[in-house]
C-alpha cells in the first residue's frame, strides 16, 4: 500500500513553554537594566529622563545611574567596506571577513565564515579592520544582532552592514553594553529602519542611541547576575525540551502501535485505552497532527470501520464505475478515453476491497478548466467561487461547473509542504483555472472517499519537480488507490469525521491554553517591571 503519512510536518516545541521562558529572560534583562536586578548601594532613585523613537523611556534610575548617548560615550563608531566594491576580490584563506550571518548569540562564530581577505586589502581598508573588545552592530539587511569580538578572532574585517563601536570600555564593561545593545537599543535602532532594496539605519541613528550607564563595579555585578539567571533559563529549556522529546517519543510508540493493529476490533480496544489516557498523551498541537495523520492512516487501510461480507464487494462499484465511463464517452463528452481498466492484485487488501488505479475510478474534465488572468478577473468580480490549486482565491460573476466534483491540486509548493488538503470538493456553482484537476465520479460520497485517500497519502511519488512541483495527470492516474465496498466507505467516512472533530476541538481547547498560558506571562511580567 502507499506510504501514509500526516498533512502537517513536525510542529515546534510546545510554544506555551518556550514563551514563558523567553519572556522570563527579557525580564531578567528589563530588571537588569532599571537597576532592580542587584542590591543597590544607594536605595534612591532619580528622575533622569530621555526618551527615544520607541517611546520606551529611560526614567527613575537609581541614584548613582545615569543615561548618555553612544555617540557620547564611544571613540569611534563606523562601519566596513566590501571589498568587490573597491576591485578586490575574495580568497579562500587569509584575513577573516566578518559579516551579519557570522554573528549568533554575542561572538563571532569563526566556524561561518567563508570569505577572506589579503593583508594588502586588509591594510587598504584599515578603517574598518577589527581590534578586541569592539562591539559589532548591524544596521542593514538584519537590523540590532551585535556582538563582541575577542582576541581570538583576529585579525578580521568587516563591511558595511556592521556598524564597529570602539572606545566603550572605558565607561562600560563591554558584556554590559552588549546587553543593552542586544536589548532596548536594538528596539530604538530597529524603529529607524528605512526601506529600500534592504533595510538599513545610519550610524547616526545608531549614535543617537540612549544608553544606561550604572557605576563600573556594579556593571560587573548585574553581569554576573545576569550570566547566573540566564543560565538557569537554559536549563528550564533543556528540560522543557527535554520533556518534550519524551512525549514525542511516547505518542510515536502510542500510535506506532494504533496503526500496527490487524483489524477493525483491534483497534477498537486499542483506541479504548488510548482514549482513557487523551489528556495526557496528546497535550500539543503537534501530537494532535500526528493523531490525525494515524487516523487517516486507518481509515483507507480498513481499520476504522468494520467489515461485512454480506455486502456488496467493491468489485461491483468497480464494474459500475466502468459502465458509467463508458456511458459517459459515448455520448461524447469532453473525456479522455484510457485503456482498459484494472484492478490490482494485492493479498494484504480487507475482505471486499479492492485495489486499482486512480485513473480507472474518475471521469477527468480538466479540458472544461479555464484560467483567467488576475487582472481579467478584476473587470468580472461577482459571487461564484473561483477555484485554484489550494481552494478559492476569488469570486467572479459567471461559472463553469454545476456539481460536486473533487478537485487535486496540479501544481505548486502545497503538494510538498501540505499545508492546505490538497483534495477537495467544489459545490454548487463555481469556476476552476488550470492549477487544479477536475474529477467527476459515481456518486458524492465515492468523490468524499478520493479526497480522504488522496489526503492521506505521500504523493512525493508523483510529483515531479522542486523549485516548481507539479501532479501531472499522468502521474496523478497511476496512483494505487485502495477502495471498500461502497457501504462500508459511508462508515469510513462518518467514523472518521467524528474522530477528527474531536482533534479539532482537542486542538482547540490547546490553542486556547496555550493563550493563556502566555497572558499570565506577560501579566507576571508587568507585574515584576511595575
Amino acid at each position: 500500500m502507499p506510504e501514509i503519512k500526516s498533512l502537517r510536518g513536525r510542529s515546534k516545541i510546545n510554544a506555551g513553554s518556550l514563551y514563558g521562558i523567553n519572556r522570563i529572560r527579557r525580564l531578567i534583562l528589563d530588571l537588569a537594566l532599571k537597576g532592580k536586578l542587584v542590591e543597590q548601594k544607594e536605595l534612591n532613585f532619580h528622575p533622569n529622563y530621555a526618551e527615544g523613537d520607541t517611546g520606551r523611556s529611560i526614567n527613575n534610575l537609581p541614584g548613582s545611574w545615569n543615561y548618555g548617548r553612544l555617540g557620547d560615550i564611544a571613540n569611534l563608531i563606523t562601519k566596513g567596506t566590501t571589498p568587490t566594491s573597491m576591485g578586490h576580490a575574495y580568497q579562500s584563506t587569509g584575513i577573516r571577513f566578518v559579516k551579519v550571518e557570522n554573528i549568533s548569540e554575542g561572538y563571532i562564530n569563526l566556524l561561518s565564515i567563508n570569505q577572506y581577505i589579503s593583508e594588502e586589502v586588509d591594510a587598504a581598508l584599515s578603517r574598518s579592520r577589527l581590534k578586541a573588545n569592539d562591539l559589532l552592530f548591524s544596521i542593514a539587511g538584519t537590523i540590532g544582532r551585535a556582538c563582541i569580538v575577542r582576541d581570538s578572532d583576529l585579525p578580521a574585517n568587516t563591511n558595511q552592514a556592521l556598524a564597529i563601536i570602539r572606545g566603550t570600555d572605558k565607561v562600560f564593561f563591554p558584556p554590559f553594553l552588549l546587553r543593552q545593545l542586544n536589548s532596548f537599543v536594538a528596539d530604538q535602532i530597529v524603529n529607524r529602519a528605512r526601506g529600500g532594496a534592504m533595510n538599513n539605519v545610519s550610524l547616526s541613528d545608531l549614535s543617537d542611541a540612549m544608553l544606561v550607564i550604572p557605576p563600573y563595579e556594579e556593571q560587573l555585578r548585574i553581569s554576573k547576575k545576569i550570566d547566573d539567571l540566564m543560565a538557569l533559563c537554559d536549563i528550564l529549556e533543556a528540560k522543557s525540551i527535554s520533556s518534550f522529546d519524551l512525549h514525542e517519543f511516547i505518542v510515536s510508540e502510542v500510535l506506532s502501535n494504533l496503526r500496527q493493529q490487524k483489524s477493525y476490533i483491534d483497534f477498537e480496544r486499542c483506541w479504548d485505552l488510548i482514549s482513557s489516557n487523551f489528556h495526557t498523551l496528546f497535550t500539543t498541537v503537534n501530537s494532535v497532527s500526528r493523531l490525525r495523520g494515524t487516523l487517516l492512516n486507518l481509515a483507507v487501510s480498513g481499520k476504522l470501520a468494520p467489515q461485512n461480507k454480506t455486502e456488496d464487494p467493491a468489485e461491483d462499484l468497480f464494474t459500475k464505475i466502468q459502465g458509467l465511463k463508458s456511458d459517459v464517452l459515448s455520448k461524447g463528452k469532453k473525456v479522455k478515453n484510457q485503456a482498459q481498466a484494472l484492478h490490482l492484485n494485492r493479498s494484504e487488501l480487507p475482505d471486499g476491497w479492492i485495489a486499482c488505479k486512480f485513473g480507472d475510478l474518475v471521469i477527468n474534465r480538466d479540458s472544461e478548466r479555464i484560467p483567467v488572468s488576475a487582472e481579467a478577473r478584476q473587470t468580472m468580480s461577482g459571487a461564484y467561487d473561483y477555484y485554484g490549486a489550494s481552494g478559492v482565491i476569488d469570486k467572479v460573476n459567471d461559472f463553469l461547473f454545476d456539481e460536486p466534483l473533487l478537485l487535486i491540486g496540479e501544481d505548486g509548493a502545497n503538494l510538498i509542504n501540505r499545508s492546505t488538503p490538497i483534495a477537495f470538493i467544489a459545490h454548487g456553482k463555481y469556476w476552476v483555472n488550470n492549477h487544479a484537476h477536475v474529477l467527476g465520479g459515481i456518486n458524492v460520497d465515492f468523490l468524499r472517499y478520493l479526497e480522504l485517500y488522496i489526503n492521506s497519502i505521500d504523493l512525493r511519488p508523483y510529483i515531479t519537480g522542486t523549485a516548481q512541483p507539479k501532479m501531472n495527470q499522468a502521474k496523478m492516474n497511476s496512483i494505487e488507490v485502495w477502495i471498500p465496498p461502497a457501504a462500508e466507505q459511508l462508515r469510513i467516512l462518518t467514523k472518521l469525521k467524528e474522530l477528527l472533530d474531536f482533534c479539532d476541538q482537542l486542538e482547540q481547547k490547546i490553542n486556547q491554553l496555550n493563550v493563556i498560558k502566555r497572558k499570565i506571562a506577560d501579566v507576571l511580567v508587568e507585574q515584576a517591571l511595575a
